[in-house]
């Protein structure tokens, strides 16, 4: 084996000296061929080897650049800088390896554009890859042991406390695009370190730009030594991004405390009635996921009257982000339009939905990721009211879109799957159905972990799936864990906690336990109550299985009762006849009339 390492070494070795004799040493292929040697010697944990050659393969490149034929050079500089630097990373050296990953990251803001080689999403990826590398380095040389030393000094002997390398990080904005950074490719959790990362600078810096003034902030408060007004700002800007980045991690109550937190901020200082919008949206995003759907509609309305007011009053002013043209102004739209949604007022959903989707596609384009995601919850929409082909060619167009942007595995690519798996379900197609919920779950699982409420979501639908093919056994053991993260994450009234056990009731139906499912029935149906009201879907379902389980114990009256109720509502919210629901309600009820199987 170490023979045949050697004759490999031999064959590479001897590949780039004819190169170089053929083409000369400053040909970019021979830079690819060191580049390839370097990665040999990096495997083989040769790292003095493996840095030599990745020098030679960055000095060929940095000389290509300079000429008129290196055209496309910038990126390779840059990929091969963020190589020297995971190098530097992984034998300990967190200060070279900074140092070449920002050297990377100031060539790429030089650049006006990408080159004609590489396409935008190439570029961004790579921009983002150099920002978490950079993240990374940070870490090693902020937690190294001669750091920890320095600021431990420090304190002992009551002098000034010194900011470590890099914790200027936090004022130049490096913080906040490195959260960005690891957020856009669907790390939350890492995202969120860093601007708690940020936060902490905050308290410990104090309001004043020099190091020094540090000193004074000895209470380590945000409040400490008479903040200034930017860094209220800042603090509560932070607090606001890390209730976002909480609830695209299921840590919804922590996401409501931060928006608390930075309420508390904002209150000392004047904030213009745009910041308070976009609060207004973040905490309506946060009270929606926790199944708060009546403060959720009200922080939106809130929110979409100050844009409106901000664009009055700025209508004789040319500058532009003003109200209505504000980026943010569809999201409280489509937030609005997704708890209507909820509700099943679709109409009133439809229109906001699509307001939202003409500003964004005037202000960011039609392939914009926000764009993007506006029209998969007018999909989802479509799906709630039967449209299933008109969805499915919609959603079609979005996953091809996101994979294009994002990459094949994406949060938001398990979003659009998770849709299309609902549309095969309503159609009956319960393979394809199992298939698509399986990917997303995976997908979930990976970016967001077993934990999330949005992984509790798909493997409900999975359970759903197994129901549909009798498998309830099976059902149960997935609903089971289905609840608990539910329970984990929610407060005891949650609709989808409702939904779960309606769920495991119809299961428990068909295996014959009907104490338990009762109790399944009725404590869902006391939720859904407390949550949407006297009528609502979810209610028709709890009372249509109401109704089933009434029938298997052969009490035909009140079965009858409790269906009726189910298909009442259902008509009283339009739900398309095709649907199955609708269908299982009525052929039920049906077969009650003819008293055909009743006792099944």
């Amino acid at each position: 084996n170490e023979n045949k390492k050697r004759s490999t070494l031999i064959t590479m070795l001897e590949s780039v000296q004819k190169q170089e004799e053929k083409l000369g040493s400053d040909h970019s292929d021979v830079a690819v061929s060191y580049e390839r040697l370097g990665d040999y010697y990096y495997k083989r944990l040769q790292y003095d080897s493996c840095l030599k050659c990745y020098f030679e393969t960055l000095r060929i490149r940095q000389l290509l650049s300079n000429s008129s034929s290196g055209t496309g050079e910038i990126e390779e500089i840059v990929k091969t800088l963020n190589t020297i630097g995971k190098v530097y990373y992984k034998i300990g050296n967190g200060t070279l390896a900074m140092d070449r990953h920002r050297e990377a990251y100031d060539l790429l803001c030089k650049m006006a554009s990408p080159s004609p080689t590489t396409s935008k999403k190439e570029r961004d990826d790579l921009y983002f890859q150099t920002l978490i590398c950079i993240g990374r380095a940070y870490y090693r040389v902020r937690n190294s042991l001669c750091s920890v030393r320095q600021s431990y000094s420090n304190r002992n002997n009551s002098e000034p406390i010194q900011l470590l390398p890099y914790n200027d990080f936090y004022k130049t904005g490096m913080l906040d695009k490195i959260s960005e950074a690891h957020a856009n490719c669907g790390s939350y959790g890492m995202a969120i370190s860093f601007l708690e990362e940020k936060l902490q600078l905050l308290k410990t810096a104090g309001p004043s730009s020099s190091s020094s003034s540090a000193a004074s902030a000895t209470s380590g408060s945000l409040n400490s030594s008479k903040p200034s007004r930017h860094h209220h700002k800042e603090a509560a800007a932070t607090l606001r991004n890390l209730g976002f980045l909480c609830c695209k991690t299921g840590c919804y109550l922590e996401a409501l405390e931060y928006h608390d937190l930075a309420y508390d901020i904002e209150q000392k200082i004047v904030m213009s009635a745009l910041h308070i919008a976009s609060a207004r949206i973040l905490k309506g995003s946060a009270t929606y996921l926790m199944g708060d759907y009546s403060i959720s509609k009200m922080m939106f309305k809130e929110a979409i009257q100050m844009f409106v007011r901000s664009s009055l009053s700025s209508s004789n002013s040319s500058g532009g982000g003003h109200g209505k043209d504000n980026a943010l102004y569809p999201l409280a739209l489509r937030g609005l339009g997704a708890v209507q949604r909820e509700l099943y007022e679709f109409v009133s959903a439809d229109k906001s939905f699509d307001q939202a989707l003409r500003i964004e596609r005037r202000l960011l384009g039609v392939n914009h990721p926000e764009t993007l995601l506006t029209r998969l919850e007018i999909a989802k929409l479509w799906v709630c009211e039967f449209h299933l082909d008109k969805a499915m060619k919609e959603l079609t167009f979005i996953l091809e879109a996101q994979i294009r942007i994002h990459g094949k595995k994406h949060p938001n690519v398990a979003d659009t799957l998770e849709t299309v798996g609902n549309v095969h379900a309503l159609k009956g197609e319960l393979s394809l159905a199992l298939d698509k919920f399986e990917q997303c779950f995976f997908m979930r699982e990976f970016f967001l972990g077993i934990g999330h409420p949005q992984v509790a979501t798909v493997l409900h639908n999975i359970a759903n799936i197994h129901a549909r093919d009798a498998k309830h056994e099976k059902a149960l053991r997935i609903l089971t864990n289905v609840l608990l993260i539910r329970k984990e994450t929610f407060s005891e009234d949650h609709i989808d906690i409702a939904r779960s056990l309606t769920s495991k009731g119809h299961s428990l139906v068909a295996l014959g336990q009907m104490k338990e499912a009762l109790k399944c029935f009725s404590d869902g149906h006391r939720i859904a109550r407390s949550v949407v009201g006297g009528s609502h879907p979810v209610l028709a379902n709890i009372h249509a299985n109401m109704g089933r389980l009434h029938l298997h114990k052969c009490e035909y009256d009140t079965a009858q009762r409790y269906l009726r109720e189910a298909l009442e509502t259902y008509e009283a919210f339009e739900l398309n006849d095709s649907h199955p629901d609708v269908v299982q309600a009525k052929d039920t009820l049906g077969r009650l009339a003819n008293q055909e199987l009743l006792c099944v």
